[in-house]
């Protein structure tokens, strides 16, 4: 009994990790950079964002920092998320506008050296291409919706 209460202490106070599955670079430092704000309680969420990887995406993250897929945040802020199971390009989008309706406190740390893999490197330049502008429709059609 106590060492179950002690074990559900534990995993409340560890944030939720997100990370792109496709990134280049990622080092351990990255991650500590990345959930230190959370686990101190400075934050309820920290979103990463790229600098010195390529300027293709760092770029993309400047320009749009709310889609970026390098998230720490409490576990409780995840779960609360509407329709989360549902989510695809948008999840970034809702993940951040939800955080802003709760009143969650947010920070970006910058995540050096950190970059990803693109789709049009994936999967070639029309069939990324294509899902590039697919992922931009939801990510639009949400934006819309708010």
């Amino acid at each position: 009994s106590g060492q179950r209460a002690l074990r559900c202490s534990l995993l409340a106070s560890v944030p939720d990790l997100m990370l792109d599955a496709d990134l280049v670079g990622l080092r351990p430092d990255h991650l500590v950079r990345l959930s230190d704000p959370v686990l101190q309680g400075e934050v309820d969420m920290a979103v990463g964002q790229f600098v010195g990887g390529r300027w293709r995406t760092d770029w993309a993250q400047w320009i749009t920092p709310n889609l970026s897929g390098q998230r720490a945040l409490r576990c409780s802020l995840l779960a609360s998320v509407p329709d989360l199971v549902a989510r695809r390009y948008d999840l970034e989008l809702a993940l951040t506008h939800h955080a802003k309706q709760q009143g969650a406190r947010v920070c970006y740390v910058r995540l050096a050296g950190l970059t990803q893999v693109m789709k049009e490197e994936k999967r070639g330049f029309w069939v990324g291409f294509t899902q590039r502008l697919l992922m931009y429709w939801q990510i639009l059609r949400y934006a819309l919706k708010r």
